[in-house]
């Protein structure tokens, strides 16, 4: 295992917004870390909640195949032949489509009268438990999204230990370029990413019912700005292959092995992912990342530029 240390953990004094950041992101866990996501996952394991949702959803989507994409119509005809991952995925469009659901309320008499009966009652559940939590109100969701979620859910965390592991590595990257850039720089940036990871999020993950919660894909944007920004430049890696003396330690090493390392990472994630009922959403650390790239590629431009400019003619830039 190696792991970028940069700094390491900068106290509040070399990086005040640093610690801002993880100070907001602990008290909102405080207030509002609930365990609704995995009660909503838990409807998704009944089988027979599924396969009722599947078949009765396949006929639907087919006989109305004007209303739905050629995508769609074609995940139906085939939905028989694919995963129980799969006919989980169908099962949420099932439960996210409003006129599926308007359909099954009027209680038509050619379907099955238990199983309408039974998705019924799961809805209203399901609709409960989205209702009364605070991670699917301030977090985001495909379901139903409100644009001030698009930042409230960068401070959401889906468990103590989700929590911990983003605030550490904030530490530690947001500091490195709290240090060297100003706190005002971090802030809007982490705001940026997340606002870029969120928003793809929602275009990849349309059939997904759990909310994106997390500091990631913003920290994803801090992270590969400071990897390109400071691209040749040596930092310290952590690494570690044992507990014994001579087994971990540190090394010095060009800060861009972290951005290509961590971009592979998240683009073999999000390709095996593309549709995920929870766990690590890969989609929302690819926007992150490019907003990241994207913000150190306008300033290192302008920053180029300038230097063209000052090279050509001096006084252009200074007067003097």
């Amino acid at each position: 295992m190696i792991l970028p240390f940069f700094d390491g953990l900068l106290s509040f004094k070399k990086a005040p917004m640093t610690w801002l950041l993880i100070l907001i992101n602990i008290v909102v866990g405080l207030l509002f870390f609930t365990d609704q996501q995995l009660s909503v996952n838990g409807f998704f394991r009944d089988k027979y909640f599924v396969d009722s949702q599947v078949s009765l959803y396949k006929n639907f989507v087919l006989s109305h195949q004007e209303n739905y994409s050629l995508d769609k119509v074609s995940y139906a005809h085939r939905i028989n032949d694919l995963t129980p991952r799969h006919k989980i995925q169908f099962s949420a469009l099932a439960f996210m489509d409003e006129n599926f659901r308007n359909y099954l309320a009027t209680k038509p008499n050619s379907l099955d009268s238990v199983a309408v009966g039974y998705l019924l009652k799961k809805y209203n559940k399901i609709e409960k438990t989205i209702t009364d939590s605070f991670e699917f109100y301030l977090g985001l969701q495909t379901y139903d999204w409100y644009w001030v979620s698009l930042f409230s859910y960068q401070f959401m965390h889906g468990g103590w230990f989700h929590l911990f592991s983003n605030m550490l590595i904030l530490l530690i990257v947001g500091g490195f370029l709290e240090a060297r850039q100003g706190g005002f720089r971090l802030f809007v940036l982490y705001l940026l990413s997340g606002l870029g990871a969120g928003l793809l999020f929602l275009k990849f993950n349309t059939n997904s019912l759990t909310p994106l919660v997390g500091a990631s894909g913003s920290i994803s944007g801090v992270l590969s700005f400071v990897c390109l920004m400071y691209w040749g430049k040596p930092i310290k890696y952590f690494w570690l292959v044992g507990f014994n003396k001579w087994t971990y330690g540190f090394v010095w090493l060009p800060a861009w092995i972290t951005l290509v390392f961590w971009l592979m990472q998240d683009f073999a994630g999000m390709m095996a992912n593309l549709s995920e009922m929870g766990g690590i959403s890969f989609t929302a650390h690819i926007g992150g990342h490019l907003v990241g790239l994207t913000c150190a590629l306008l300033i290192l431009s302008f920053q180029y530029s300038k230097k063209l400019l000052e090279d050509w003619h001096p006084a252009v830039i200074d007067p003097r």
